[in-house]
């Protein structure tokens, strides 16, 4: 089984020097992770921020490129006046809109969402303002942890503030203590990954059915990645490292099966994510049904139920 790349992204922007600083000084030159950096940088700003990092930490650092091949133990840094996403573990830039307002940091979360899967985290440190917090929806829906930092030991706290009100953060912490969780996790990943399918099928089916017990919900018709990304991060939260420790934990724990099953039933971050269905109903369904009712000139829509976040 090929190995994925861990990829960290972290949000920062007014105050985010200093615990940059501290969270580097403070992570292992070979952890197998990717780092990439998220500040806001004014159009005109060259960024000095490889240089201050450069005390603090051997890891070597780049500016991003379009076309630039993301690689273990290494710190991506974002260049000003564009957006940044990843493409198949490659960085694509398109340059920012003028006089619009835009995230470049939840736009990379979300872009890094869809292309790591369960390898993946963020974090959001000191920083005014919003951003990120949209962008956190999206790693959280795909299982992978997100922290931030301790709003009272920020800067400036508010895009600490403003992730947690999401309900998206796992853990709050301060920054000192984030290289040891991120570590912890990747860790655990790994080892499941490396578990043999049928062993893992069985621990998961054994967790679902305390679920059940507890928690008077069915989930062993879901899909099997998704129960596994869910399980991994409550892993994380708990400081478990085994799915026998957890299975023994969660039968004694009704607190911790309907944690589960809530984190099992995650709402969604998009209300338009099938886009070829939608464009279907746009261009075929809705004109017939405008068509049928020329007359009548009365037009009903139901709609079931949405998932909010």
């Amino acid at each position: 089984m090929e190995e994925k790349l861990p990829i960290i992204g972290i949000g920062a922007s007014a105050g985010g020097l200093e615990p940059l600083e501290e969270l580097f000084g403070k992570m292992p030159v070979n952890t197998g992770f990717a780092f990439v950096v998220f500040q806001h940088l004014a159009p005109s700003h060259k960024s000095l921020m490889d240089e201050l990092l450069s005390r603090h930490t051997k890891i070597p650092k780049k500016i991003i490129s379009n076309g630039l091949e993301i690689l273990p133990n290494h710190i991506y840094l974002n260049p000003p006046k564009e957006v940044v996403e990843l493409v198949n573990s490659h960085f694509l830039l398109k340059e920012k809109t003028e006089n619009r307002l835009s995230f470049p940091i939840s736009t990379f979360f979300a872009s890094l969402a869809e292309n790591s899967q369960m390898m993946a985290a963020c974090i959001i440190l000191s920083g005014t303002g919003s951003d990120g917090a949209e962008g956190i929806k999206f790693i959280k829906e795909k299982g992978s942890p997100v922290l931030s930092q301790e709003p009272g030991k920020a800067i400036f706290n508010g895009m600490p503030n403003n992730a947690i009100l999401t309900g998206s953060v796992d853990k709050v912490l301060q920054v000192a203590d984030m290289a040891d969780e991120l570590i912890r996790f990747f860790k655990g990943a790994k080892a499941l990954n490396e578990s043999e399918d049928n062993f893992i099928k069985k621990k998961l089916v054994q967790i679902l059915v305390q679920v059940k017990l507890h928690a008077g919900i069915d989930f062993t018709g879901y899909k099997f990645s998704t129960v596994q990304r869910r399980i991994l991060r409550r892993l994380s939260i708990t400081g478990i490292h085994t799915l026998d420790e957890y299975q023994t934990f969660i039968t004694d724990s009704q607190t911790e099966a309907r944690l589960l099953a809530k984190e099992l039933l995650i709402g969604v971050t998009r209300f338009f994510r099938d886009k070829d269905a939608f464009e279907a109903i746009r261009k075929t369904v809705i004109p017939k049904i405008i068509e049928k009712n020329k007359q009548s000139r009365e037009i009903r829509d139901w709609v079931p139920a949405c998932s909010t976040c």
